[in-house]
């Protein structure tokens, strides 16, 4: 269910969103399997839905690994700006 409400994050309204987001304080492995769905969609998705999914890294672990495994698979077909923004946020974290 998580990697599937990741491949669906951006059609998601604002409040499903949230709620989605939310789930992934309570359950390891949805934190897991979202975070690495969400990840692959990096690219994809509007700066806004970005910075709202890159204030969830600074607080949840879990979520953080995965998302940033999904992003090492697009890692190579990202802008390079996206890139360096990636590589800026591992050195913060």
């Amino acid at each position: 269910m998580a990697d599937s409400l990741g491949e669906r994050f951006m059609e998601l309204g604002y409040s499903n969103r949230e709620r989605v987001l939310k789930k992934t304080y309570h359950g390891m492995l949805f934190s897991r399997y979202f975070g690495q769905s969400v990840g692959r969609l990096y690219g994809k998705m509007s700066d806004d839905l970005r910075s709202v999914v890159m204030c969830h890294v600074e607080k949840n672990a879990q979520f953080a690994d995965r998302l940033g495994m999904g992003v090492g698979y697009v890692y190579a077909t990202l802008e390079p700006t996206l890139q360096h923004e990636v590589m800026q946020k591992a050195k913060e974290l």
